[in-house]
């Protein structure tokens, strides 16, 4: 990602309104304070292997959702990333007007927020993905919701990690990017919702494919406005 689109982030964030199906973004926190900060200085490169299918996610909690929960549903997020065979490397980035480092190879951003939101036919909108700018964001009040009570930290971290995975599934299979069964499965019922706390939702076999192939022969997949997340709530 080049230092001008890094510096573009937050100004074309917030001139940028979803509307029609993506819904429109709404939060107590300004998405902007913090990827407009975003350093050109490089950080240091991690120690990966060469062939390794990788990417780099710098991870904004705005709402703030507590650390164990993200911890917990980030090493989540790997397992099911891992299990399509790509690495993710996490940096923690701070809400407030410090830098976050630029990264080297292929960057996203990941905003989590409080929600809920709606989109135009009124769904519960738990994610959603801002493709031009390589942002998801992910709305942790309006994550699916269980039968029969209270979820726990637990549950709320595996629920979160599925929507994380979701919505960063989006930035790297751009025109491709709902499917019937699995993880990208645009609208998840009750069914979906269990699935996923057994942690059985992952990405269809194609699906890890046509994602090695955008990481390791560098292709830029084509972009796409896709419908948000929405959940039975």
């Amino acid at each position: 990602m080049s230092r001008v689109a890094i510096c573009l982030v937050a100004a074309s964030f917030l001139a940028k309104s979803i509307s029609g199906q993506q819904g429109s973004v709404a939060s107590q926190t300004r998405l902007g304070s913090a990827t407009e900060h975003v350093s050109t200085m490089p950080a240091s490169r991690p120690t990966l292997k060469a062939s390794e299918p990788v990417f780099a996610v710098l991870a904004f909690n705005f709402r703030p959702v507590p650390n164990d929960i993200v911890l917990r549903a980030e090493k989540e997020v790997d397992q099911i990333f891992g299990r399509a065979g790509m690495k993710i490397v996490w940096y923690e980035c701070p809400t407030g007007n410090e830098p976050c480092r630029k990264r080297p190879g292929r960057v996203f951003f990941l905003a989590i927020k409080a929600g809920p939101i709606q989109n135009k036919f009124l769904d519960v909108v738990s994610g959603q993905t801002i493709a031009g700018n390589h942002l998801a964001v992910v709305y942790y009040d309006a994550l699916p919701s269980i039968s029969g009570g209270k979820t726990s930290p637990e549950e709320s971290s595996t629920l979160l990690a599925c929507v994380i995975a979701h919505e960063l599934g989006h930035l790297l299979l751009g025109v491709y990017g709902h499917s019937v069964h699995g993880i990208m499965r645009d609208r998840w019922d009750i069914e979906q919702t269990r699935l996923a706390l057994m942690s059985e939702l992952d990405f269809l076999t194609e699906e890890g494919k046509l994602m090695r192939s955008v990481l390791l022969d560098g292709k830029q997949p084509r972009e796409a406005e896709q419908p948000a997340l929405v959940t039975t709530h």
